[in-house]
């Protein structure tokens, strides 16, 4: 079970897993990024504790494409309580499986996980 908020974990170990990395490379070369994790080797868990605790989202370089919206400043314009208890209820079983809190539609309590 793989989180894609938790990307940066995993990432390098699944390219190499499925032999994917000439694809990488070939994309890259292209000028494309496909994901790159802001860790590695010298990474000290001192520097991820919020992350490892899940008080802050793992860091990635974001991608800057045309299909960039930064939708999450625009969450409580289209995501209202009612809305978000619909998708809880719709989606149920992959919060509890993958481990996602519920989140009550209210903009003080939201956080990106």
């Amino acid at each position: 079970m793989l989180r894609i908020e938790e990307q940066a974990l995993w990432f390098d170990s699944f390219v190499q897993q499925y032999s994917l990395a000439g694809a990488v490379k070939t994309i890259a070369y292209q000028g494309f990024k496909i994901f790159q994790a802001d860790l590695n080797e010298s990474t000290r868990v001192r520097d991820v504790v919020q992350e490892v605790v899940g008080l802050k989202p793992w860091g990635f370089t974001r991608n800057t494409t045309s299909h960039t919206r930064n939708s999450e400043s625009l969450v409580t314009t289209y995501y209202t309580a009612a809305l978000a208890r619909k998708v809880f209820d719709l989606q149920r079983f992959d919060f509890e499986r993958f481990g996602y809190p519920a989140w009550d539609g209210r903009l003080h309590t939201f956080r990106a996980v």
